[in-house]
Order: structure tokens, then sequence, then C-alpha cells
């Protein structure tokens, strides 16, 4: 008989023995008593006290933890586990998170972390820029980028893979390009732990390469590839308290214009590929905006002409009837615009005489402007387009310039439909705005807010996919 058992059986005897002498009236009574109810409270002191103990030490610990170097906490507001779940999967089938790749991937390959990347929440299309100008520097280094989630201005955070699937987040280069694939922020754990990091700061590492605030992007991009490229460290971690290409470097100056032509003819922005759910949401969403047919549904029942949208994948703008104007809310006028909307070769890249916040009348007159322009550098075989799509959520807007549209176009637009006509589901909800960007995309006109990081996202994926400079305007 083990010790706990023996304290039992001791306990029961003595109960036992305490019965008998209560019955017989014994005076040892009492004596009887006195073992049998100091076991049971020391039983019952060591079941409370204890547990109370550890959870007591375990709270202090977990309070006065250092929490400066954890990770930001992973925020999918609206989005079911099993999505999120599956947006993991994607990334960690990556065929390069694998440490027996062989080089320039796996165990052996050569990586960099830039840290400060994201380094404020912001706007999608800010976030989109910086990924893609530090995606193309790994690029010119021959190291693997790695991404991470993006952190969007409401602080919440959203899995990369939401709305990328090219290289930036993770494809393949396609041929003729030697180089590492990016890597997710949690393979980078496994592949370049803490010891094998070479840790280095921006501005230290900016001043050795005689780099300022005032030094053009290409410049810049070039330095900081040839010095990491020379680097003999697989894993090199970049950080400090600034970011190599913040949003001052997109609209405090032109520094980025020189950095175009790299960006033009990078394999990050001429292989861009939109996830699953921005497909599938422009997939449903297409045949109604540009020919009135209803949206697809989730199963595919919905009878519905897909010559229509398949049409769309044809840069030819003769199939491409859909006029989209892109009217933001809220944007901060800034003395240069954003980003590619300050390319010399765009018509309305000149921001002295643009609207930061338009008016609906301003609104109509340039889209009808910006149409008439366009119309005339067509073939006479060729159709203007008719039908506009308006990128916003503002209700009253919407339908304010909706009217004006009509009653002012003298026939001049078939339809105008807009972003609250768009039927999501699923992931898709959450990747609007991927789908919205595809969208204008593949538009053959579209006028937008040269203030705007989307409209200059916008402007780069025309460009680099082969629309004209004049089927791009600003207000």
């Amino acid at each position: 008989m083990d010790a706990l058992s023996r304290f039992w059986s001791g306990t029961r005897s003595h109960a036992y023995s305490s019965l008998q002498a209560s019955e017989s009236g014994g005076a040892g009574t009492e004596k009887q008593r006195k073992p049998v109810k100091f076991r049971q409270i020391l039983i019952i002191a060591c079941a409370l006290v204890i547990p109370a103990s550890l959870f007591l030490a375990y709270t202090m610990l977990w309070t006065t933890r250092d929490t400066s170097s954890m990770p930001r906490p992973r925020r999918f507001p609206g989005i079911r586990l099993n999505d999120i779940a599956d947006v993991d999967a994607r990334d960690a089938s990556l065929p390069q998170h694998n440490l027996n790749a062989s080089f320039p991937e796996g165990l052996s390959g050569r990586f960099v972390k830039f840290a400060t990347q994201h380094r404020a929440a912001a706007e999608f299309g800010y976030l989109w820029t910086e990924l893609t100008a530090l995606s193309t520097l790994a690029l010119a280094a021959k190291r693997a980028h790695v991404f991470r989630t993006l952190v969007l201005p409401d602080q919440t955070e959203m899995p990369l893979g939401l709305f990328l699937s090219g290289p930036a987040a993770g494809g393949n280069w396609g041929r003729g390009v030697d180089a590492p694939r990016a890597i997710s922020s949690v393979f980078w754990e496994t592949v370049c732990p803490a010891e094998r990091r070479r840790v280095v700061d921006i501005d230290a590492v900016e001043n050795e390469l005689g780099i300022t605030s005032s030094t053009d992007g290409k410049t810049v991009v070039d330095r900081w590839a040839k010095y990491l490229n020379e680097l003999p460290d697989n894993c090199v971690e970049v950080g400090g308290s600034r970011g190599i290409f913040d949003p001052e470097f997109w609209t405090a100056s032109d520094r980025a214009i020189s950095l175009w032509p790299t960006m033009a003819s990078s394999p990050v922005v001429t292989r861009h590929a939109w996830s699953s759910p921005v497909m599938r949401g422009v997939m449903r969403n297409l045949p109604k905006i540009v020919t009135g047919l209803s949206p697809i549904q989730a199963n595919g029942s919905a009878s519905v002409d897909y010559s229509a949208y398949f049409a769309l994948r044809n840069y030819d703008d003769l199939l491409r009837p859909l006029v989209v104007l892109h009217v933001p809310s809220n944007i901060p006028c800034t003395p240069r615009f954003v980003g590619w909307a300050q390319i010399p070769a765009l018509p309305d890249h000149d921001v002295a005489s643009a609207a930061c916040s338009p008016s609906v009348q301003q609104i109509v007159t340039k889209a009808g402007l910006a149409l008439e322009q366009y119309s005339a550098t067509l073939l006479s075989q060729q159709a203007p387009p008719r039908r506009v799509y308006i990128m916003s959520d503002d209700a009253d807007l919407v339908k304010r310039l909706t009217e004006e549209l009509i009653m002012m176009s003298s026939g001049m637009w078939s339809s105008v439909t807009s972003s609250r006509d768009l039927v999501l589901q699923g992931l898709e909800s959450s990747a609007k705005m991927g789908i919205e960007i595809e969208i204008a995309r593949r538009a053959a006109l579209f006028v937008g807010n040269g203030f705007s990081p989307v409209t200059s996202m916008v402007t780069a994926l025309r460009l680099s996919q082969g629309s004209s400079p004049g089927s791009i305007r600003f207000w």
C-alpha cells in the first residue's frame, strides 16, 4: 500500500473508531476525533492553496513579461477561422518553405527581412507599393524577401495571401529569373533563428552608403541591393526607427519617379497576381458591371454569358466597355501626387491643376472630358466605353453622382454601378479592395485621385500590363 493509500486508510480507520466511541459514550471520543479533523483539513487546504498559489505565480509572471519584442496579435475581423486556416495552409505549402530545398533556398539560402516594413498602419495602396519596392530590392540583392501580414488603417491585420498570390507573396518568378522566392515571416523564424541573423540599422547603412533624404529612388535600390548582396550572412534583418520606403518617400518629393523604369520591368509587378478570393469576386461581378447580366452565384448555377468576362482578359480596348471613377473620401492634400501618379508620361501628372476633393460637378465634367479625349484616340471601328463603375461605398455620394451622370451626360453613359452593387461571399468581402483594383485595372478608361495610394497602385498595374498613359486620368 502506497503512502497516499495508507493516509486515506488511516483516516477511514480513525473515523470508524470515533463512531464506535461515540456510540459507547466513551471518554476518549474527543481524542479520537482530533486526528480525523486535522487530516481532512490538511487535505482540503492542500487542494485549495496549492493550485491558487500556482495560478498567482503564473499571473505575476505573465503580467510582468517583456512585450517589447512580441509580435502584434493576429486580428482577422470578419473572417472565419477555417478560412484563415486555408490561407495559412497555402503559405505553409509553398515549396520554398523547406529546410532541405536546394540553394539559393532552404537552410543554405539567402534571406532578408525588412523589420520596419509596414512600420505604421497604412492604406492598402501604400502597403502594396512598399511591398513591391522592397521585393524588387531583395530580388536585385539575390535574397528571398520575407513577407508578412498587412496592418490596415483601423489597426487590423490581414494575411497577405488573402489578396496576393504572385512573387511578392511567395509565387514563382517565372523563367529567366535566378533568385530565391519570397518566404513567410513564419518560415523565417524557422530558417533564420535569432542566432543566425545579422541585424543592420537603416540609418547606419545609409550613412555608410551615402544615401540621404534627397537621394533618388533608383540609386537607393541599387546601393542597398549591392550592400545586401555582398554581405556573407545567410540571414539579414534590416531594422531601425524608420523604413527605407516610408510614405514620405512617395509623397514628399519626386524621388520615386526615377525608380519607375525598374519597377515597370520587375517581375514583382509584371507577374503581379491576385489571390483566389479576389479573382472569384471579379468573376462573380464583372458580367453585371460590363454587360448588365446578373452576378454569377457561388455554385455557378446562374445563367449568364461568360464570353463577356473572358473577352475582358484581352487588353484590347474594344472589348473593355468600362470607365472606372475612383472617388475616395477624406484624402489628405499633399504638395505632390502619391507614388506612381507622378509619372511624367501621364496626362494629368501636374498636381497644380488637380482637385484633391473634387465636387460632384467636377467629377462629372472631368469624366466627360476624359471620355471625349480618350475616344478620339480609338480607331473608327472601336466603340467608346459607355458603362461607368464608381469606386466608392459612400451611399450619398454614389446617389448624387449617379443622378448627375445620367442627367448631364445626354446619353453619354449607358449604365452606372458602384462598389455598393458588388455581390461578395466568404473571403471576398475582406478582399474587396483587391477586387475593385482589378476591375479598375481592366477598364478601358480609369479616372482617379492622384493624391490616393490606391490610384497610384491602379496606375502602376495598368501601365505595367499594357494600358496606355492616356487611359489614366486624375481629377
